[in-house]
């Protein structure tokens, strides 16, 4: 029994430290501590679930100091910090997975000659990304206007036609102006008054505003002005394409939401949606398309997600009939036996002789006391004496009949539904 108590005693100090150890992150430490709990007392479902806990803290931890060191380029300290996660947590599937890819990195810089710095951390996989990339870039995406001089003003033209106006503020920005050869400006003339703190892209929008033209950059020092009208804008509006990847709907009826309001608010009507990437492929104007991008921003939001640990123990019923505290005798039963004497204050004595025949006559004397009848109506308790037994009391309380089974472990998202099945599937015949 007290080798017991000291097992125990040193399991519930060890499991202190280790939550110590747990609260400053020192999650190595913790699961050593928590290890040497457990071992003390094995079966206690309190150290199992937080060593359990800490292996899979440590573990990750490692995990995160390999890649950031990766990407450093220190391949061989990446390696040995994934080898810690791996032995801090065996069943990680990532630490087993990152040892295969960094030791395939330290290969194949082994076979270049001289590879480059920044390329040392880059796996084969991120090295055909950012090649991909490069050629995505290469692309030339729309033109952005750069006028040398970013504020024109102040600034006041009376009775001018459109052309002339143009060229003005043209001149004042550093920016050339390109006139459709089919816009045909009207002979009237107009008024234009601008402020000192206006922007040259202020300055154009004001001026097609005005005069009912619309422009463009071709250039980051050149804009295209012609007439505002439906036709012209179909054949001049710049178009791009943009993919959208929708990563929080969880249904594809949430995910073909998204895309009708892009396709209803956005006025853009050639939106391909792709169900097994949720993807949404656009393609429209630059402004309608900056415009889906906020909607797929604002729409596709995170939900709240909870963990569940559960954990199956098999338990015996009898279990509960340990939990009581039992009292023993000197003799080893259950119980006390207490008994009483009577040992009145004024005893009367009495003598009295036995003799047995035979050819060996032995004689006992024995003294008896007795109360005289005057003093029976004065007898209490204080005439009855008793000698209390040796007992133990056993206070220890074992369970050596609880064990875990499983320990698995659920994540639900908000609204949606989470099923756990335990069990087994046991197969058996039917039939005549």
């Amino acid at each position: 029994m007290a080798g017991a108590l000291q097992a125990a005693s040193r399991a519930e100090k060890l499991y202190r430290q280790g939550q110590a150890a747990e609260g400053k992150q020192n999650w190595d430490e913790a699961l050593d501590l928590y290890q040497q709990a457990l071992d003390q007392k094995p079966g206690d479902a309190q150290y199992a679930i937080a060593m359990r806990r800490a292996r899979f803290q440590a573990g990750q931890m490692h995990v995160n100091l390999g890649e950031k060191l990766r990407a450093q380029g220190k391949l061989e300290e990446s390696l040995g910090e994934f080898q810690k996660a791996l032995i801090a947590d065996p069943g990680s599937a990532i630490a087993i997975q990152e040892i295969k890819r960094t030791q395939g990195m330290i290969e194949r810089d082994k076979t270049k000659s001289a590879p480059k710095p920044e390329d040392r951390g880059l796996t084969p996989a991120e090295e055909a990304r950012r090649e991909s990339n490069e050629r995505v870039s290469s692309i030339m995406a729309p033109p952005e206007l750069k006028p040398i001089v970013r504020q024109v003003g102040p600034l006041k033209i009376n009775n001018q036609q459109p052309k002339v106006l143009y060229e003005t503020i043209g001149k004042l920005a550093g920016v050339n102006v390109l006139f459709d050869s089919q816009y045909a400006p009207p002979q009237r003339g107009y008024n234009v008054d601008l402020g000192s703190a206006s922007r040259a892209e202020q300055a154009f929008d004001y001026l097609a505003v005005l005069t009912h033209t619309f422009w463009k950059p071709v250039s980051t020092n050149a804009i295209f002005v012609t007439e505002d009208n439906p036709t012209k804008h179909r054949d001049y509006d710049d178009e791009v394409v943009k993919t959208f990847y929708v990563t929080n709907a969880t249904s594809v009826q949430e995910f073909q939401e998204i895309a009708v309001a892009i396709r209803t608010v956005a006025d853009i009507r050639r939106v391909f949606t792709y169900n097994a990437q949720k993807a949404m492929i656009v393609r429209g104007t630059v402004d309608a398309v900056a415009l889906a991008e906020k909607l797929v921003h604002d729409l596709d939001k995170p939900k709240s997600e909870v963990v569940v640990d559960v954990i199956v123990m098999e338990a015996n019923s009898s279990r509960t009939r340990n939990l009581a505290a039992s009292l023993v005798n000197a003799s080893g039963t259950a119980g006390l036996n207490v008994p009483f004497v009577f040992t009145p204050r004024n005893p009367i004595l009495t003598q009295g002789t036995t003799t047995t025949g035979g050819t060996t006559t032995t004689t006992t004397t024995s003294v008896s006391q007795g109360v005289s009848l005057a003093q029976l109506s004065h007898i209490s308790t204080n005439d009855f004496s008793t000698t209390l037994p040796n007992a133990l009391l056993n206070l220890m309380l074992t369970d050596s009949r609880t064990k875990i089974r499983q320990s698995p472990q659920l994540r639900a998202s908000d609204g949606q539904k989470v099923t756990l099945k335990i069990g087994d599937k046991i197969p058996y015949a039917t039939g005549t």
